[in-house]
């Protein structure tokens, strides 16, 4: 019989709302913790799968199976690089055993890489892969950039 390995924590802010299981980008078990958390989507742990998939940059996107290539690793496994971070919300993954705090990974008051969002504009060398980029959806060209440190 196969037991429940916790490899990351899904978080809010810095709240554990649920524990994961995770391999190679993917959510393979999950066990909540804190439902009143959860992103309103999801109720179990289908809708939590389908909630983070959905955090990928879409396959559709130009120049994603040359990014894939390049890489040797799927989008699943890009969105974990990034911790799953994102600029529309305040969710992440950690990875189980970091002892990292939202306020010191966030994209909202922290840097981040804009190599991703380069390559996908059409060029740029990848050099770090902590980017929102890597949660941005939809098909058309875009990238997200710091401008004048704000």
């Amino acid at each position: 019989m196969l037991t429940f390995t916790t490899t990351h924590h899904l978080m809010c802010l810095d709240h554990l709302i649920a524990e994961l299981c995770v391999h190679r980008g993917t959510i393979m078990e999950s066990r909540f913790l804190d439902t009143k958390r959860l992103p309103l989507s999801v109720r179990d742990y289908d809708s939590l799968r389908k909630w983070f998939e959905s955090r990928r940059i879409p396959a559709s996107r130009e120049h994603i199976d040359y990014l894939e290539q390049n890489l040797k690793m799927s989008l699943g496994e890009l969105v974990h690089k990034s911790l799953g971070l994102s600029l529309s919300d305040a969710f992440w993954v950690k990875p189980k055993d970091e002892n990292v705090t939202w306020s010191q990974v966030n994209f909202f008051k922290n840097d981040f890489s804009d190599d991703i969002g380069e390559y996908l504009m059409g060029g740029g060398e990848i050099n770090s892969l902590f980017s929102p980029s890597n949660t941005t959806d939809g098909v058309m060209k875009k990238k997200w950039v710091i401008k004048n440190s704000i």
